[in-house]
């Protein structure tokens, strides 16, 4: 009996000492264990300016004086893939998918005429004011509704990504 007490208890030590992954599957990622989380930051994109009433600012080179919307990525690389600009009177409008580094501030032409590129939305933007959705395969991402334009101003987000108000334009630029 004592021959085969020995061996089990040296097995049983040895399977206590070693490190296993707990029941289920589940590993620990709190590094606790060496595990390293390497994936990148997800960025996120936002609507940032618009301006119903361009004809005082950013020509676009096929036709001066159109509406624009400007939006931001932060925070990390965003693919546009599967997103979607809408002004509620149209369908959506897929954004071109493109991967967008985070700081970069993108334009869209809203003039109804997509043959002027890829960056030319399907829809154009009223001066008396309408309600604009940035959306994902999952839903709205972010939303404003824009009251009738001001001369000489842009619908915008203060420079800390919160609140609307009207202010000097800064196109393609932070406000």
């Amino acid at each position: 009996m004592k021959s085969l007490a020995l061996p089990l208890l040296a097995m049983l030590t040895s399977v206590a000492c070693s490190e296993a992954a707990p029941l289920g599957g589940d590993s620990d990622t709190s590094g606790e264990t060496g595990v390293v989380d390497t994936t990148e930051p997800v960025g996120r994109v936002q609507l940032n300016e618009v301006s119903a009433s361009g004809d005082f600012v950013n020509d676009d080179a096929g036709d001066p004086g159109e509406d624009w919307i400007e939006l931001a990525v932060f925070d990390g690389p965003v693919d546009l893939g599967g997103y979607s600009l809408t002004d509620g009177s149209a369908d959506p409008w897929p954004l071109p998918p493109i991967q967008v580094e985070p700081g970069t501030y993108r334009m869209v032409w809203c003039d109804d005429d997509s043959s002027q590129g890829a960056w030319h939305a399907s829809f154009k933007l009223s001066a008396t004011g309408e309600h604009l959705v940035l959306a994902s395969a999952d839903g709205p991402v972010d939303e404003t509704t824009m009251p009738a334009a001001q001369d000489g101003l842009t619908w915008s987000r203060d420079a800390a990504g919160g609140a609307w108000a009207y202010a000097d334009p800064t196109p393609a630029a932070a406000n």
